[in-house]
């Protein structure tokens, strides 16, 4: 079973700089996977223009290379995204949950 980053973190001791620091995070996943996406582009444009422009049988090759690489990189971004996500979902999730419930007890 994958390992979820600070779940056995104590939410109830969360003060401001915790939560400045997980909105910090979400942005900075976000940064990452738009990185992810520009690289990509860059490299499936590359190998279309290798492939349309140079006349040349190693460009070609190269082009065609370059075309599945930048798919894979751009599905390995979103996946490492949405794992991402899903995780510091988790800790908001649990955080309204403990919020919920203490204000029943009260």
């Amino acid at each position: 079973m994958k390992r979820i980053p600070y779940i056995e973190f104590d939410l109830s001791n969360m003060i401001l700089r915790d939560y400045l620091a997980l909105h910090r995070t979400k942005l900075a996943n976000e940064r990452t996977f738009m990185a992810f996406s520009t690289t990509s582009l860059t490299l499936v444009v590359a190998g279309i223009s290798f492939i349309e422009l140079l006349n040349n049988i190693i460009y070609t090759v190269v082009g065609f290379m370059l075309i599945p690489l930048g798919l894979y990189l751009f599905a390995y971004g979103l996946y490492r995204f949405i794992q991402t996500r899903k995780n510091l979902d988790d800790i908001f999730v649990k955080k309204k949950q403990q919020k919920i419930e203490k204000l029943k007890l009260n």
